[in-house]
């Protein structure tokens, strides 16, 4: 399995990635309504992506730690970026960001919001 998501640092649970395609465009207008003025984009082809993720303290979803040669490590995801959107969904959320990863087709593009 390839991504790990947990509530808490302590527990993990697996949630394996696959599944529509879509992608962002991605516009400082559109950057600002997410409230994120430092976000990029990324496409991922692999199916495994090797990161971990937690839930947030506001319940979004933060990225923990990335396995060294993974597909996000090459993509340049690090600690601490927070995942805006899989595809064409725009959301924080946790759980939906979870189930949006393990339903996605490749290419599967993610918008994140890199804290400065």
């Amino acid at each position: 399995m390839d991504i790990f998501a947990s509530e808490d640092e302590d527990s993990h649970e697996s949630a394996p990635v696959v599944g529509p395609n879509g992608a962002f465009t991605v516009t400082t207008e559109s950057a600002a309504q997410a409230g994120a003025l430092n976000c990029r984009a990324v496409v991922f082809l692999e199916a495994q992506l090797g990161m971990v993720l937690r839930k947030g303290s506001q319940g979004e979803a933060t990225v923990a730690s990335v396995e060294r040669g993974s597909a996000a490590s090459r993509e340049g995801v690090v600690p601490g970026d927070v995942i805006l959107g899989v595809n064409a969904c725009r959301t924080s959320d946790f759980s939906q960001i979870l189930w949006l990863l393990r339903h996605v087709e490749r290419p599967m593009h993610l918008l994140l919001h890199v804290p400065q």
